[in-house]
């Protein structure tokens, strides 16, 4: 019975530790990282090795879109 009783205890404590330490604000120790352009655009160079030469130069644009709102 004595047994049972200190393995509870150790089991709540254990417990008592693990929500403690998962309800720290791990965000206030991240840092903010900003991109190495300044203008927001970055420059992507493709070089095509291929003899059929399937990338040409041909001035495309490459948009990203933020689909996060579904739209």
């Amino acid at each position: 019975m004595k047994h049972n009783k200190k393995l509870k205890r150790l089991l709540s404590l254990i417990l008592v530790i693990a929500i403690t330490v998962t309800g720290i604000h791990l965000e206030n120790f991240t840092k903010k990282v900003y991109g190495a352009t300044p203008s927001g655009y970055t420059t992507i160079y493709l070089k095509d090795d291929t003899k059929e030469s399937w990338i040409g130069d041909d001035n495309a644009v490459i948009q990203l879109v933020d689909n996060t709102e579904g739209h």
